[in-house]
């Protein structure tokens, strides 16, 4: 389903929406990589903008959605390109 884009998923520790994005990608197949944004906050600085966004933060070729809830993440991988607006 991820029709080769860049998918990361920004998370934090015993964030339950976090773990609900994580097993909703995995179950519809679609290949991501993992942040944890306290222990790797590195490469997390460029989607905190100098605020705490809502997690989970889905990044997908580039373009970031912040509370990314499994009905967020279905418009976001329904078409190729994502007919949800990012947040840049």
């Amino acid at each position: 389903m991820s029709l080769n884009r860049r998918v990361v998923l920004y998370v934090l520790p015993g964030c339950d929406r976090c773990e609900s994005a994580r097993l909703w990608l995995s179950h519809e197949g679609v290949r991501f990589s993992e942040v944890n944004v306290l222990a790797q906050p590195r490469k997390a600085r460029h989607i905190t903008l100098g605020c705490i966004p809502p997690y989970p933060v889905l990044e997908v070729d580039g373009d970031v959605f912040t509370g990314a809830d499994t009905n967020r993440l279905s418009s976001i991988f329904a078409s190729p390109a994502s007919p949800e607006v990012p947040v840049r």
